[in-house]
Parts: structure tokens; C-alpha cells; sequence
């Protein structure tokens, strides 16, 4: 069996809460309380900050280029990629 990581916003659980979640979430899962927001702790940032070079780089200058460079955006997000961001966030990818 796999361990589960589950991670939640600190702000929404107080101590006690917090106690007792990690008491009875399922067994062998970790939970992680994270601050209100952390772009450093968030893995899709990365793939926003290449989509948005992307679109930059294309200097669309009608919407409808604007429509076609997001679409090529978008292919041009891999699956490495977004394996890149979660390492880059210090989470672990199997």
C-alpha cells in the first residue's frame, strides 16, 4: 500500500482540528498543513510561467492569432513538465 499526502490549507484548521485529522485520516497518510498560498509550494506555477512565456514569445496581434498561440500554448505543456514543477515544489512524483 502506497502512503497518501494529503495537503491542506493552515488557515482553514485550527489546532485541534488539525490533531485530530491527523489522528484519523486514513492510515499511513501524511498530512501537510501549508500556509494560505505559496507559489513556491504550488507545482502548476511552472507550467503558467511557461505557458505565459509561450504567449509572450508569439506577440499575438489580433485575437484570433491570440486563440491559435494559446492553443499551441497548451500542446507544448508535456507531461515532463509538469512532473518538473511538482519535483521543483519538493514533492515527490513515483
Amino acid at each position: 500500500m502506497k502512503t497518501l499526502s494529503l495537503d491542506w490549507r493552515e488557515r482553514f484548521w485550527p489546532p485541534t482540528t488539525r490533531a485530530t485529522i491527523r489522528a484519523t485520516v486514513w492510515p499511513r497518510a501524511s498530512v501537510r498543513f501549508l500556509p494560505v498560498y505559496s507559489p513556491d509550494l504550488n507545482p502548476s506555477e511552472t507550467t503558467w510561467s511557461k505557458i505565459k512565456a509561450l504567449l509572450r514569445a508569439a506577440e499575438a496581434g489580433s485575437a484570433e492569432q491570440l486563440r491559435l498561440a494559446v492553443a499551441r500554448a497548451l500542446q507544448r505543456v508535456t507531461a515532463q513538465d509538469d512532473a518538473q514543477g511538482f519535483a521543483a515544489c519538493g514533492y515527490g512524483v513515483n
